[in-house]
């Protein structure tokens, strides 16, 4: 079973504070600024010259322990099931985050900096169908060299008709409706040194096929207490390349039984009546069972055209096909998903280009499989 694939680190975040006035100019109140701005049409385009654990062991079933009399019994049998857990260090404090977190931008910034940002939300059946998806996306503007202050940006692929554009008050929305953002006063330069919301989008859609990535939970109980489940996902938008996936299934947690024999003289006993789940392969071979927290995490350092499809096999002494859900989907990108994205920067007359940098960040605030 090969993996592919690299392992890449996300892109960064911005960093920024979306905040605050354009040098004087009046702007919006709550949101950067933006809530004073009216919904525009779409705009038409410009024309211009780790190491992979290997799967843990499984355990047997109905592990038994007596412990002694004369001891603390309640604290002794409580000590047990935490070493038996691997839960003998909790303190209470949010667990690290995975091997495959979003790591520090590295792109080099120049005298303008454009910064895109998107989250997407999304729930959807567990038969298969997209309840609600949501993308929330802003671009932000940064100069910090004085003289390349007055600016044109001219955007690239806006021409999907189902997002709808929100333009800061101090920007042309006539001139937006060309592709092209810049300032209502034109003899004005941005302010520098500031970080300045320009343009904000959003994106609401039932349509399975405009999902990222789908996933798929086909749980067969064997009739015998145990149960067969693959995990299956799909890249759907191929030009989408996703980066630090984590596909967390629950499963069904694991119960104690006790027995207080009649006999005042007896030991306490407990048996546990549940083992864990046997990863039985896994695309990518990258997984934990995360026993705290009762869920496998699948991770996929990137999903693209080389890997679209993959499938995660596992086994469970459980037959409780409702167990393994909600299904959470976390994943970053540094491709937008709305595909807006910057095609030049030049001078407000038009004629000269100006060297710029940009970075994009696409990011899941929740993305649940119910």
């Amino acid at each position: 079973m090969a993996k592919k694939g690299y392992v890449g680190g996300g892109a960064g975040g911005f960093g920024s504070n979306s905040g605050g006035n354009f040098g004087g100019f009046k702007s919006g109140g709550g949101g950067g600024g933006f809530d004073s701005s009216s919904t525009l049409p779409t705009p038409k385009p410009y024309e211009s010259t780790p190491t992979h654990p290997s799967a843990p062991a499984a355990r047997s079933l109905g592990k038994g322990m007596q412990l002694g009399k004369k001891q603390d019994t309640t604290q002794a049998m409580f000590e047990a099931i935490k070493k038996d857990e691997g839960l003998a260090e909790l303190n209470g404090k949010t667990p690290a985050p995975g091997r495959f977190g979003v790591s520090a931008s590295n792109v080099q910034k120049e005298g303008v900096h454009i910064a895109i940002d998107e989250r997407i939300s999304a729930r959807v059946s567990r038969d298969g169908g997209l309840e609600n998806m949501e993308v929330k996306g802003k671009m932000e503007l940064q100069v910090t060299d004085p003289a390349k202050a007055h600016i044109r940006v001219i955007l690239a692929n806006t021409s999907n008709e189902t997002i709808q554009f929100t333009t800061h008050p101090n920007v042309d929305k006539t001139l937006f409706a060309t592709g092209v953002i810049g300032l209502r006063d034109v003899t004005r330069p941005f302010p520098v040194g500031q970080t300045l919301p320009l343009v904000k989008w959003r994106l609401i859609t039932k349509d399975d096929a405009l999902m990222p990535i789908s996933i798929n939970c086909w749980p067969s109980p064997s009739g015998n207490g145990t149960c067969d489940v693959n995990i299956e996902y799909d890249l759907q938008i191929e030009r989408i390349e996703l980066r630090d996936v984590t596909i967390s299934v629950p499963y069904p947690s694991v119960f104690y039984y006790f027995f207080l024999s009649t006999k005042p003289e007896a030991d306490l006993c407990f048996s546990r009546g549940t083992a864990d789940p046997v990863v039985q392969s896994a695309d990518g071979q990258s997984y934990e069972i995360q026993r705290q927290t009762r869920t496998i995490d699948w991770q996929l350092p990137l999903i693209d055209q080389s890997n679209r499809n993959g499938v995660l096999e596992f086994t469970i002494a459980d037959e409780d096909v409702n167990g393994f859900f909600p299904i959470k989907v976390t994943f970053s990108s540094i491709k937008p998903y709305c595909s807006v994205n910057v095609g030049d920067v030049v001078t407000v007359d038009g004629l000269t280009k100006v060297a710029f940098s940009q970075e994009t960040l696409l990011m899941t605030e929740e993305y649940v499989i119910v």
